[in-house]
C-alpha cells in the first residue's frame, strides 16, 4: 500500500511541475494541469477547433486533435512564434506575446475558406475563331458536335434534337444591342433550321433567331422546353439558299428586336426576358442531318435609344 502511494505521488508530481509535451514529430500531447504561477513565468494554452500540427519557437511539432488542448507551462514572459498547419492548407505562423504570471489562452480557429467570385460575364463579344480562348464547347454533345476548324465553329447536328453553343455575355435589357453571326451551311437537308440563340439558360430556355436552306427565316423562343414561335417560317428573297452563306442579326432597339438577314431587316419581334445570359450558334434540325459553319460572332450594347 505505502509503495502504491508512492507511485502516485510521483505521478501527480510529474503533472504538477508542467512536463513539456510528449516529444517526437506528431507526437499527441497531453494536457497539463494548472501549476501555481510565478511572477517571472507564464503559462500557455492552445485549444484546437479543427486538427493540426503545432510547433513553438521553432521547436519540436505535435499534433492536436480536433476539439482538444495542450498546455505549456513555466514560458518565459515575452513575444512567442507559433507555427500552425492544418492538413490541405498552407502553414502560417502567428506571434504573439506572454505577459509574466498569467495564463493566456489562444483558440485555433479553423481557416476561413476563400471565396472567389465567379468572374463577371463580358458585355460584348468578337469571335473570330483563330483560337479557342474563349471556351467554346468542343467534341460530342447533345445533338451532335461542335469543332473550331479553319476559322469557322463547324456544328454538325445529328437530328436528335436542337444543337445549342453558347458562352456569356451580359445582356443588359435596358440597352440596346446588337448580335451578329455569319453562317455558312456546308452540307445536310434544306428544310432545317439554323442560326443564332441568345439569352439561353439552356436549349431548353432559349430565344432564337434562324434561316433555313430552302430560303425561310423563323424566330421564337424554347420555354421549358416547347418551341413556341414569334414569327412563323416565312420565304424571304434576302435568304441565300442552299450552301450558301447569310450574315444574321438581331438588334434590339428599345422594345422591340429587328431581326436582320444579309443587313436588311426581315421582321420584328417584341422583347422579352432573357432566361440566361449565353449566346451563341444554333441548329434547330428534327430528324436530319445539318452541317453549318459559324464565323465572326459580334455583340455589341449601346445607350437606350431615345
Amino acid at each position: 500500500m505505502g509503495m502504491k502511494r508512492s507511485v502516485i505521488t510521483f505521478c501527480l508530481l510529474l503533472v504538477a511541475i508542467g512536463m513539456p509535451p510528449t516529444q517526437g514529430a506528431d507526437a499527441t500531447p497531453p494536457a497539463a494541469e494548472p501549476r501555481e504561477k510565478t511572477p517571472d513565468t507564464a503559462d500557455l494554452i492552445l485549444r484546437a477547433e479543427h486538427a493540426c500540427q503545432i510547433s513553438l519557437d521553432g521547436g519540436k511539432t505535435y499534433s492536436l486533435p480536433e476539439g482538444r488542448q495542450l498546455k505549456w507551462p513555466g514560458l518565459k514572459p515575452g513575444k512567442h512564434r507559433l507555427r500552425i498547419t492544418v492538413p490541405g492548407k498552407k502553414a502560417r505562423t502567428s506571434e504573439f506575446v506572454l505577459k509574466p504570471g498569467r495564463t493566456q489562452t489562444l483558440v485555433l480557429k479553423a481557416p476561413a475558406e476563400q471565396h472567389h467570385p465567379a468572374p463577371r460575364s463580358p458585355r460584348r463579344l468578337n469571335e473570330d475563331f483563330a483560337s479557342n480562348r474563349a471556351g467554346w464547347p468542343e467534341g460530342e454533345m447533345a445533338g451532335g458536335r461542335a469543332t473550331i476548324i479553319r476559322d469557322h465553329y463547324l456544328l454538325e447536328a445529328d437530328g436528335s434534337g436542337p444543337l445549342l453553343a453558347t458562352r456569356p455575355v451580359s445582356l443588359q435589357p435596358a440597352q440596346d444591342f446588337r448580335i451578329e453571326v455569319t453562317a455558312t451551311k456546308a452540307g445536310g437537308v434544306d428544310d432545317q433550321i439554323y442560326g443564332l440563340a441568345w439569352g439561353a439558360k439552356d436549349a431548353t430556355a432559349c430565344h432564337y433567331f434562324g434561316v433555313t436552306g430552302d430560303g425561310r427565316y423563323v424566330a421564337g423562343s424554347f420555354v421549358d422546353g416547347e418551341n413556341t414561335p414569334a414569327v412563323q417560317l416565312s420565304r424571304s428573297g434576302l435568304v441565300n439558299k442552299g450552301n450558301g452563306t447569310n450574315i444574321l442579326g438581331v438588334w434590339k432597339r428599345n422594345e422591340n428586336v429587328h431581326l436582320i438577314v444579309n443587313g436588311r431587316r426581315v421582321d420584328t419581334v417584341k422583347f422579352k426576358p432573357l432566361p440566361g445570359n449565353g449566346i451563341g450558334p444554333v441548329i434547330l434540325s428534327g430528324g436530319a442531318a445539318l452541317s453549318v459553319e459559324f464565323d465572326n460572332i459580334k455583340v455589341t450594347q449601346t445607350a437606350r435609344a431615345r
